[in-house]
């Protein structure tokens, strides 16, 4: 019995929300954080969730609200918006801009 309390109580960890990023065709990024039900995605300085809906192998999430889908296929993403579809692929954490150092002097202009 205490073994599945444990794991009861370990479960909203398991489900709780995964973050990544998006470099879009455009040189926009699209920041994602998706629980197997609803993700929620930043685009263009605006918070967008959409829940997720049953459709083939892909992850499909909609929002009927405000005419926007997201489909993701293995690292690669399709926005779409009533302003148009983008196309996005996952940027690994390890060489997101933010765990990348770049030493100052490769920075410079040379001379």
């Amino acid at each position: 019995m205490r073994r599945l309390a444990a794991l009861l109580a370990w479960l909203p960890l398991a489900a709780a929300a995964a973050p990544a990023d998006y470099r879009c065709e455009d040189g926009r990024v699209l920041k994602l954080t998706s629980t197997p039900f609803t993700a929620h995605v930043e685009w263009d300085g605006q918070r967008h969730t959409v829940q997720r809906v049953r459709e083939g192998r892909e992850a499909v999430y909609v929002n009927g609200r405000e005419k926007t889908r997201l489909e993701l296929r293995g690292p690669r993403l399709e926005w779409r918006t009533p302003e148009g579809t983008t196309l996005c692929r996952l940027v690994p954490r390890s060489i997101a801009p933010e765990n990348v150092y770049v030493p100052p002097a490769a920075s410079a202009a040379s001379r």
